[in-house]
């Protein structure tokens, strides 16, 4: 049960980044705030929804991930003659490219 309010000032800036991190998030400004708040009391990261991401970006990351799967499970049958290395580094550029997509 929630039952305390909490208030606090912050600048226009702040405001604007907080509905825009709600938003994408797709959370409302109160529950996000809760979340950060309470995670940081409890000495954890905040677990704060996905944000939304583009739908055409997903499905051309979900045919690169499909397809590297595919290339390791050739690799590991001798069928194709393809370093371990440069799959993790293959692997490792569409991580990042996921993360950089937040």
């Amino acid at each position: 049960m929630l039952s305390k309010f909490v208030r606090s000032r912050i600048t226009e800036t702040e405001h604007r980044q907080l509905l825009n991190q709600s938003r994408r998030r797709n959370v409302t400004v109160s529950d996000f705030v809760r979340i950060v708040v309470v995670a940081h009391l409890n000495d954890h990261r905040a677990e704060l929804p996905h944000q939304s991401r583009n739908d055409a970006f997903l499905r051309e990351l979900a045919r690169i991930g499909n397809n590297l799967n595919q290339l390791a499970r050739q690799a590991n049958t001798g069928r194709v003659p393809v370093a371990e290395d440069e799959l993790r580094t293959c692997i490792a550029a569409v991580n990042n490219l996921a993360r950089a997509s937040d």
